[in-house]
Protein backbone atom coordinates (compact mmCIF):
# COMPACT_ATOMS: atom_id res chain seq x y z
CA UNK A 1 0.00 0.00 0.00
CA UNK A 2 1.23 3.62 -0.58
CA UNK A 3 -1.70 5.83 1.26
CA UNK A 4 -0.98 6.27 4.88
CA UNK A 5 -3.09 6.32 7.27
CA UNK A 6 -6.08 5.64 4.89
CA UNK A 7 -8.53 2.49 4.67
CA UNK A 8 -7.36 -0.15 2.61
CA UNK A 9 -9.20 -0.53 -0.72
CA UNK A 10 -10.73 -3.96 -2.12
CA UNK A 11 -8.03 -3.57 -4.59
CA UNK A 12 -5.23 -3.09 -2.10
CA UNK A 13 -6.90 -5.87 -0.18
CA UNK A 14 -6.97 -7.83 -3.38
CA UNK A 15 -2.88 -6.94 -4.70
CA UNK A 16 -1.60 -7.45 -1.54
CA UNK A 17 -2.97 -10.20 0.17
CA UNK A 18 -5.57 -12.10 -1.01
CA UNK A 19 -4.21 -12.80 -4.65
CA UNK A 20 -1.19 -14.58 -3.24
CA UNK A 21 -2.98 -16.43 -0.65
CA UNK A 22 -5.80 -17.61 -3.46
CA UNK A 23 -2.87 -18.88 -5.85
CA UNK A 24 -1.46 -20.92 -2.29
CA UNK A 25 -4.98 -22.46 -1.28
CA UNK A 26 -5.30 -22.99 -5.64
CA UNK A 27 -2.03 -25.70 -5.63
CA UNK A 28 -1.65 -26.43 -1.97
CA UNK A 29 -4.74 -28.38 -0.27
CA UNK A 30 -5.74 -26.28 2.80
CA UNK A 31 -5.79 -29.12 5.06
CA UNK A 32 -1.90 -29.43 4.72
CA UNK A 33 -1.49 -26.27 6.34
CA UNK A 34 -1.93 -27.45 9.55
CA UNK A 35 1.00 -27.67 11.42
CA UNK A 36 3.52 -27.13 8.40
CA UNK A 37 6.07 -24.67 8.15
CA UNK A 38 5.91 -22.79 5.29
CA UNK A 39 8.81 -20.31 3.43
CA UNK A 40 7.92 -17.37 2.19
CA UNK A 41 10.43 -15.58 -0.44
CA UNK A 42 10.48 -11.47 -1.55
CA UNK A 43 7.77 -11.03 1.05
CA UNK A 44 8.81 -7.23 0.57
CA UNK A 45 6.90 -4.18 2.83
CA UNK A 46 4.82 -7.03 5.12
CA UNK A 47 4.36 -10.51 6.22
CA UNK A 48 0.39 -10.58 5.39
CA UNK A 49 0.50 -13.62 4.20
CA UNK A 50 1.95 -15.11 7.12
CA UNK A 51 -1.05 -13.73 9.32
CA UNK A 52 -3.30 -15.84 7.16
CA UNK A 53 -1.67 -18.88 6.93
CA UNK A 54 -1.04 -18.86 10.64
CA UNK A 55 -4.81 -18.57 10.95
CA UNK A 56 -5.14 -21.53 8.38
CA UNK A 57 -2.98 -23.54 10.85
CA UNK A 58 0.35 -23.29 10.01
CA UNK A 59 3.05 -23.74 12.97
CA UNK A 60 6.10 -21.51 11.96
CA UNK A 61 6.43 -19.01 9.19
CA UNK A 62 9.90 -18.03 8.09
CA UNK A 63 10.58 -14.88 5.75
CA UNK A 64 13.57 -14.59 3.46
CA UNK A 65 13.94 -11.26 1.71
CA UNK A 66 17.20 -9.21 1.56
CA UNK A 67 15.53 -6.09 0.99
CA UNK A 68 12.57 -6.62 3.92
CA UNK A 69 10.86 -3.74 4.41
CA UNK A 70 9.31 -1.95 7.80
CA UNK A 71 7.01 -5.09 8.27
CA UNK A 72 6.05 -3.01 11.54
CA UNK A 73 5.25 0.27 9.88
CA UNK A 74 1.56 2.10 9.94
CA UNK A 75 1.20 1.09 6.27
CA UNK A 76 1.80 -2.65 7.07
CA UNK A 77 -0.46 -2.40 10.22
CA UNK A 78 -3.49 -1.44 8.46
CA UNK A 79 -3.31 -3.64 6.12
CA UNK A 80 -3.01 -6.25 8.84
CA UNK A 81 -5.92 -4.85 10.65
CA UNK A 82 -8.29 -5.47 7.38
CA UNK A 83 -7.18 -9.00 6.65
CA UNK A 84 -7.45 -9.86 10.07
CA UNK A 85 -11.29 -8.38 10.15
CA UNK A 86 -11.71 -10.43 6.30
CA UNK A 87 -10.37 -13.96 6.80
CA UNK A 88 -13.08 -15.08 9.33
CA UNK A 89 -15.64 -14.50 7.18
CA UNK A 90 -14.14 -15.27 3.63
CA UNK A 91 -12.58 -19.01 5.15
CA UNK A 92 -14.36 -20.01 8.22
CA UNK A 93 -11.78 -19.28 10.58
CA UNK A 94 -12.24 -18.77 13.70
CA UNK A 95 -11.71 -15.07 14.98
CA UNK A 96 -9.39 -16.39 18.05
CA UNK A 97 -7.36 -18.22 15.61
CA UNK A 98 -5.87 -14.68 13.67
CA UNK A 99 -3.26 -13.01 15.40
CA UNK A 100 -3.47 -9.74 16.50
CA UNK A 101 -3.04 -7.19 13.64
CA UNK A 102 -2.34 -4.51 16.68
CA UNK A 103 0.94 -6.16 17.67
CA UNK A 104 1.63 -8.52 14.86
CA UNK A 105 4.45 -9.90 13.39
CA UNK A 106 6.51 -8.70 16.94
CA UNK A 107 4.77 -10.59 18.97
CA UNK A 108 5.31 -13.96 17.22
CA UNK A 109 9.18 -13.15 16.16
CA UNK A 110 11.24 -16.09 17.55
CA UNK A 111 7.81 -17.87 18.31
CA UNK A 112 5.75 -18.96 15.07
CA UNK A 113 7.45 -16.45 12.38
CA UNK A 114 11.15 -16.10 11.60
CA UNK A 115 12.09 -12.96 9.48
CA UNK A 116 15.58 -13.63 7.86
CA UNK A 117 17.15 -10.51 5.95
CA UNK A 118 19.10 -12.51 3.64
CA UNK A 119 18.86 -13.00 -0.12
CA UNK A 120 18.09 -16.36 -1.49
CA UNK A 121 21.76 -16.38 -2.69
CA UNK A 122 22.77 -17.05 0.74
CA UNK A 123 20.20 -20.22 1.44
CA UNK A 124 22.41 -22.68 2.17
CA UNK A 125 23.48 -19.96 5.26
CA UNK A 126 19.93 -20.32 6.54
CA UNK A 127 19.14 -23.10 8.77
CA UNK A 128 16.49 -24.00 6.81
CA UNK A 129 17.38 -27.38 4.95
CA UNK A 130 14.64 -29.72 4.79
CA UNK A 131 12.60 -28.01 6.94
CA UNK A 132 9.80 -26.57 5.05
CA UNK A 133 6.46 -28.37 4.07
CA UNK A 134 5.85 -24.98 1.71
CA UNK A 135 8.19 -22.17 -0.04
CA UNK A 136 6.75 -20.06 -2.11
CA UNK A 137 6.12 -16.42 -3.35
CA UNK A 138 4.35 -14.51 -5.30
CA UNK A 139 5.52 -12.19 -8.52
CA UNK A 140 8.87 -12.57 -6.87
CA UNK A 141 10.97 -14.63 -9.71
CA UNK A 142 10.85 -12.49 -12.58
CA UNK A 143 13.17 -9.88 -9.85
CA UNK A 144 15.39 -11.77 -8.26
CA UNK A 145 19.02 -11.24 -9.10
CA UNK A 146 19.79 -15.00 -9.20
CA UNK A 147 17.42 -17.39 -10.69
CA UNK A 148 19.50 -20.36 -10.55
CA UNK A 149 19.73 -19.78 -6.51
CA UNK A 150 15.85 -19.15 -6.24
CA UNK A 151 15.38 -22.47 -7.96
CA UNK A 152 18.10 -24.04 -5.43
CA UNK A 153 16.71 -22.46 -2.04
CA UNK A 154 13.29 -23.67 -2.97
CA UNK A 155 14.71 -27.70 -3.27
CA UNK A 156 16.99 -27.17 -0.63
CA UNK A 157 14.76 -25.77 2.13
CA UNK A 158 11.67 -28.05 1.50
CA UNK A 159 11.54 -31.89 3.02
CA UNK A 160 11.04 -34.63 0.98
CA UNK A 161 7.49 -35.01 -0.91
CA UNK A 162 7.03 -30.72 -0.05
CA UNK A 163 5.73 -28.62 -2.52
CA UNK A 164 7.13 -24.96 -4.38
CA UNK A 165 3.95 -22.82 -5.61
CA UNK A 166 5.55 -19.81 -7.40
CA UNK A 167 3.69 -17.32 -9.27
CA UNK A 168 5.93 -15.74 -11.51
CA UNK A 169 5.68 -12.10 -13.63
CA UNK A 170 7.02 -11.76 -17.16
CA UNK A 171 6.51 -8.65 -18.25
CA UNK A 172 7.40 -4.97 -17.83
CA UNK A 173 7.48 -3.28 -14.70
CA UNK A 174 8.11 0.49 -14.06
CA UNK A 175 8.70 2.57 -16.83
CA UNK A 176 8.98 -0.34 -19.36
CA UNK A 177 4.85 -0.73 -19.05
CA UNK A 178 4.15 2.06 -21.52
CA UNK A 179 5.17 1.04 -24.60
CA UNK A 180 2.86 -0.30 -27.10
CA UNK A 181 4.57 -3.58 -27.35
CA UNK A 182 4.80 -5.04 -23.77
CA UNK A 183 7.77 -6.80 -24.45
CA UNK A 184 9.84 -3.82 -25.62
CA UNK A 185 12.25 -4.06 -22.57
CA UNK A 186 13.76 -7.49 -24.16
CA UNK A 187 15.33 -5.57 -26.76
CA UNK A 188 17.89 -3.76 -24.52
CA UNK A 189 21.11 -4.89 -24.53
CA UNK A 190 22.24 -7.57 -21.80
CA UNK A 191 25.41 -5.36 -20.26
CA UNK A 192 23.15 -2.37 -20.35
CA UNK A 193 20.12 -3.74 -18.51
CA UNK A 194 22.41 -5.34 -16.29
CA UNK A 195 24.16 -2.32 -15.09
CA UNK A 196 21.17 -0.22 -14.69
CA UNK A 197 19.37 -3.29 -12.93
CA UNK A 198 19.44 -3.38 -9.49
CA UNK A 199 16.88 -6.32 -9.48
CA UNK A 200 14.81 -5.10 -7.02
CA UNK A 201 11.51 -4.08 -8.91
CA UNK A 202 13.62 -4.73 -12.13
CA UNK A 203 12.61 -7.40 -14.48
CA UNK A 204 15.85 -10.22 -14.58
CA UNK A 205 14.16 -11.08 -18.02
CA UNK A 206 14.72 -14.42 -17.41
CA UNK A 207 12.17 -16.34 -19.76
CA UNK A 208 9.22 -19.28 -18.75
CA UNK A 209 10.97 -21.65 -20.66
CA UNK A 210 14.05 -21.15 -18.89
CA UNK A 211 12.67 -21.40 -15.32
CA UNK A 212 10.73 -24.58 -16.18
CA UNK A 213 14.70 -26.11 -17.25
CA UNK A 214 15.72 -24.98 -13.72
CA UNK A 215 13.43 -26.40 -11.81
CA UNK A 216 13.03 -29.89 -13.64
CA UNK A 217 17.63 -29.56 -13.30
CA UNK A 218 16.84 -29.05 -9.57
CA UNK A 219 15.36 -32.36 -9.39
CA UNK A 220 11.51 -30.89 -8.85
CA UNK A 221 8.31 -32.79 -10.44
CA UNK A 222 7.13 -29.60 -12.11
CA UNK A 223 3.86 -28.31 -13.25
CA UNK A 224 2.81 -25.38 -14.65
CA UNK A 225 -0.37 -23.14 -15.28
CA UNK A 226 0.03 -20.05 -17.59
CA UNK A 227 -1.70 -17.64 -16.83
CA UNK A 228 -1.83 -14.74 -19.20
CA UNK A 229 -0.60 -14.22 -22.44
CA UNK A 230 0.82 -11.43 -24.82
CA UNK A 231 0.32 -11.74 -28.29
CA UNK A 232 2.30 -13.82 -31.05
CA UNK A 233 2.94 -10.35 -32.87
CA UNK A 234 4.52 -8.89 -30.01
CA UNK A 235 6.70 -11.57 -29.74
CA UNK A 236 7.71 -11.56 -33.17
CA UNK A 237 7.90 -7.70 -33.45
CA UNK A 238 10.86 -8.10 -30.98
CA UNK A 239 12.91 -10.89 -32.41
CA UNK A 240 15.15 -9.10 -34.64
CA UNK A 241 16.31 -6.98 -32.16
CA UNK A 242 17.41 -10.13 -29.31
CA UNK A 243 20.23 -10.56 -28.43
CA UNK A 244 22.58 -13.62 -26.92
CA UNK A 245 20.04 -16.35 -25.31
CA UNK A 246 17.45 -14.20 -25.52
CA UNK A 247 17.29 -14.48 -29.26
CA UNK A 248 17.11 -18.26 -28.86
CA UNK A 249 13.95 -18.04 -26.57
CA UNK A 250 11.24 -19.71 -28.53
CA UNK A 251 7.60 -17.72 -29.33
CA UNK A 252 5.61 -19.66 -26.91
CA UNK A 253 8.03 -18.69 -24.23
CA UNK A 254 8.13 -15.07 -24.87
CA UNK A 255 4.57 -15.03 -24.77
CA UNK A 256 4.35 -15.76 -20.92
CA UNK A 257 3.11 -13.23 -18.89
CA UNK A 258 2.09 -14.87 -16.00
CA UNK A 259 2.52 -17.92 -14.54
CA UNK A 260 2.41 -20.54 -11.39
CA UNK A 261 5.10 -23.00 -11.03
CA UNK A 262 3.63 -25.73 -8.94
CA UNK A 263 6.98 -28.09 -7.91
CA UNK A 264 7.06 -31.36 -6.13
CA UNK A 265 10.28 -32.46 -4.49
CA UNK A 266 10.44 -36.10 -4.95
CA UNK A 267 10.06 -38.33 -1.64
Amino acid sequence: PTRRFAEVTEEELRQYALSGLEMLLEHYPREKLKDATAVEIGPGDNVVQAMALLALGVAKYHAVDRFLGDVCSENARRLYRRVAAELPGRYSILGDFVPDPESFPASLEGKKVTLWRKGVEDFESLPLTGEADLVFSHQVGGHVAAAPAFVRASFAWLKPGGTAVHRIHFGPVVCWDRYENPLTFMTVNGVLWSLASSHRGISNRIRFDEYCEEFKRSGFHLTTRVLEKYKSEHAEEIRPYLKGPLRQAARQSLQVALADFICVKPV
